[in-house]
C-alpha cells in the first residue's frame, strides 16, 4: 500500500501507466489494489463506520446512477464505457481508503513512511529545470493507446507535493526531525 501510495505521489500519471499483465489490456496497480481491498472488505460494515462520520445519500446516488450508467453505455461502447466511468471508479477509493484506516497497522507504515515519500517528492520536483532532459533518458511504459509515457519528466503533482513538503515540515515535532541534527549544524541553523 505505502509502496503505491509513494509511486502515485512521486511519479503521478506514469505510475499510473503500470498494469498487470504490462502488456496490452492490463490491470492498473492502483486498480488491482482497490479491487483486492473491496473484496476482502466487510462493505456494510464500513459503509456503516462511514456513514457515522459523512452522510452517505449522496455517495449512494452518485454510485448507483454511475453503475446504471456503465452497464448502459458497456453494452454500447465496450471497454470505452469503463474510462468514461472513471470517476464513479475512482470515488470507490474513499471505502478502500476507509476500510484502510480502520486499520491500525496501515496507518503506522503511511505514518512512519509519509516524511520520507514527500522528501524524496520534493527533491524530484526540484529537478523540474531538467524535465526535457530527464524524459530525453527516461525508459518508456506504453500507454493505453501504446503511446510511449515516460517514466520520469512528468511533473503533474509537483507543485502540490512541495505544498505538501512545506506544510508537512513545518508542523514536524521538534522531538522527530527529519533532518539529522548534523546537517542542521552544518547549515548554521543551530
Amino acid at each position: 500500500m505505502v509502496a503505491l501510495i509513494a509511486g502515485y505521489l512521486i511519479l503521478s500519471y506514469p505510475f499510473m501507466q503500470i498494469r498487470i499483465p504490462p502488456a496490452g489490456f492490463g490491470i492498473p496497480l492502483g486498480e488491482l489494489l482497490l479491487i483486492i481491498v473491496l473484496l476482502t472488505s466487510n462493505i456494510p460494515k464500513v459503509l456503516a463506520r462511514m456513514g457515522a462520520t459523512v452522510v452517505l445519500f449522496p455517495f449512494a446516488v452518485w454510485w448507483i446512477w454511475a453503475l446504471a450508467r456503465l452497464v448502459l453505455d458497456g453494452v454500447e461502447y465496450g471497454f470505452w464505457a469503463f474510462r468514461d466511468a472513471t470517476q464513479a471508479v475512482e470515488s470507490l477509493y474513499l471505502i478502500a481508503g476507509f476500510t484502510l484506516a480502520g486499520q491500525p497497522r496501515s496507518v503506522e507504515l503511511l505514518e512512519r513512511w509519509l516524511g520520507p515519500i514527500i522528501a524524496v517528492s520534493c527533491l524530484y520536483g526540484l529537478t523540474f529545470v531538467y524535465a526535457n532532459e530527464l524524459v530525453a533518458a527516461s525508459p518508456t511504459l506504453p500507454g493505453a493507446s501504446e503511446q510511449a509515457i515516460p517514466i520520469f519528466g512528468t511533473f503533474a503533482t509537483t507543485g502540490t507535493m512541495l505544498l505538501w513538503g512545506a506544510f508537512y515540515f513545518m508542523v514536524q515535532p521538534a522531538e522527530r526531525p527529519l533532518v539529522p541534527q548534523s546537517l542542521d549544524r552544518f547549515a548554521g541553523n543551530r
